[in-house]
């Protein structure tokens, strides 16, 4: 389904979403055209209701995600020696993006 939107600015293109304790449903209102493809992907029998400049649904709270912060991810020696050699082998070969032409050594 294809929603006719107004070309709206980047700072324009906002999503809402709301929810509460009570309802095990979440309340998406949109004007970001990615977001719009999205959901219509996601919810393809689902009408999209157009409400003002932009597009109302409702999904189910499950769907909404607040991730939390990032673990710091700890190395073991192994693995921690494996990278540095491996960074060690990239920094040893010739740079081929330079200018200058490969030198040849004779046989």
């Amino acid at each position: 389904m294809t929603i006719p939107l107004p070309k709206l600015s980047h700072i324009e293109q906002e999503t809402i979403i709301s929810w509460n304790a009570k309802e095990k449903t979440a309340n998406i209102y949109t004007c970001d055209p990615v977001v719009i493809r999205r959901l219509t992907k996601r919810l393809p029998g689902t009408d999209l209701i157009r409400v003002g400049l932009g597009i109302a649904v409702t999904i189910p709270k499950s769907w909404v995600k607040i991730p939390g912060k990032p673990r710091q991810r700890t190395l073991s020696e192994g693995h921690l020696k494996a990278l540095q050699a491996g960074r060690k082998k990239a920094q040893s070969y010739p740079d081929y993006l330079e200018d200058t032409p490969p030198t040849q050594t004779s046989p």
